[in-house]
Order: C-alpha cells, then structure tokens, then sequence
C-alpha cells in the first residue's frame, strides 16, 4: 500500500499533466475515457478488496467500501492538481486512509508513520 500510494503521488508530482489529463480531462472529453478511468478504478479496487483477509471486522464492511476508498484517493490527488500543493505530503494520510478499515485504526497509523507521517 505504502509503495502504491508514494506511486501515485509521485506520478501526479512529476507528471502534473499527464495526471490532469487521467484525472479530469479524459472524463470531461468523452464517455471511452470516463470508461477506462472507471475499469482502471474497479481493478485498484478488487485488488483492495483482498485486504479484508487481514482483519476480521473487514470481512463486514459494506460492499462498495473499496470503491469509495478509491474514489477518495482520486479525489484527493485531483485536489493536488488544482491546487498545486504537494501530492508527496498526501502520502501518509493516504495510507492511512485506505488502511483504516482492514487493519483498525492503530495499525494504520503504524504504517502510515512508516510512510513518512505521524499521526
């Protein structure tokens, strides 16, 4: 997780146009483009989903937890775009975020600190 979300940021710092055109433009220009960022976001997602066999309570969490997950990483990086702020300083509070519901909220921490935060 660590290693996607440091990805992520990074591409979105090094790349911002190239992110802009993934995250804004190609949803605003044409349905085929909003169809790959969806069926790009599912895959993120179903690969998330594999991370309810790490802590029981997952197992119940409602069914579109992943989605939504997802969709607040994307949400959040878009912001970086818009904004300009640093998408490096997101990384641990994206961590954080996504890690919450599979392994609770103190072991989330635990790895989002390892990711460069404190929380």
């Amino acid at each position: 997780m660590r290693r996607s979300a440091a990805s992520s940021t990074e591409f979105v710092r090094r790349s911002p146009e190239k992110a802009r055109l993934l995250a804004l433009d190609a949803i605003a220009a044409d349905a085929e483009g909003a169809r790959r960022g969806l069926a790009a976001a599912e895959r993120l997602a179903r690969m998330l989903r594999l991370g309810r066999e790490y802590h029981p309570k997952a197992l119940r969490l409602p069914e579109i937890t992943e989605r939504m997950l997802i969709g607040g990483v994307v949400s959040a990086l878009t912001w970086c775009l818009l904004s300009g702020e640093s998408p490096a300083a997101l990384e641990p509070q994206l961590v954080n975020f996504v890690l919450t519901p599979y392994l609770g909220p103190a072991a989330a921490a635990r790895m989002a600190a390892k990711a460069g935060g404190d929380f």
